[in-house]
């Protein structure tokens, strides 16, 4: 059995690197194109959707256009860190709550809950960067990082 390959999503979460060099808004033909070289699978259909890559970042879509950026640890293959530039880390893909938000706190990273209909989840947003944390509520773990574009309701 082979190693899990460690990730650190520092860079992404509070520099505002992109992920394979995609952006929110891009075209979804153009983002296939830089992600070719990964093993991924399609959730969904034609229109709406969304693409796995085996490190469990996902790019959803909407009508050809990406319109979500993420990570979801249930369909990650691979341990996922975030690594402070003091060397002070967390395991993300078993982060608790308390944990995850400790850390963030140790960073100076502000942060606010979110009401939510989903009873299943706790969800916080890192106020500064419009990225979104899902923890599962049973288990106190990290499901998803995610930071997307809402549709208007009128369209």
């Amino acid at each position: 059995m082979s190693k899990k390959k460690k990730i650190n999503i520092y860079s992404w979460l509070l520099e505002g690197k992109v992920l394979y060099n995609i952006n929110l808004g891009d075209s979804l033909q153009d983002s296939l194109i830089k992600i070719e070289k990964e093993e991924y699978n399609l959730v969904g259909e034609d229109n709406y959707g969304y693409y796995y890559l085996d490190n469990g970042y996902r790019f959803g879509f909407s009508n050809g256009i990406i319109d979500e950026i993420g990570i979801d640890f249930l369909q990650s293959r691979q341990k996922t860190w975030f690594i402070g530039k003091d060397g002070f880390k967390v395991n993300l893909d078993k982060g608790k709550i308390h944990k995850v938000l400790d850390f963030l706190n140790s960073l100076f990273v502000k942060w606010k809950p979110i009401e939510s209909t989903d009873s299943r989840a706790l969800i916080y947003k890192l106020d500064e960067f419009d990225i979104f944390l899902i923890f599962d509520i049973y288990e106190g773990t990290l499901e998803k990082i995610t930071k997307s574009n809402p549709v208007p309701a009128n369209l």
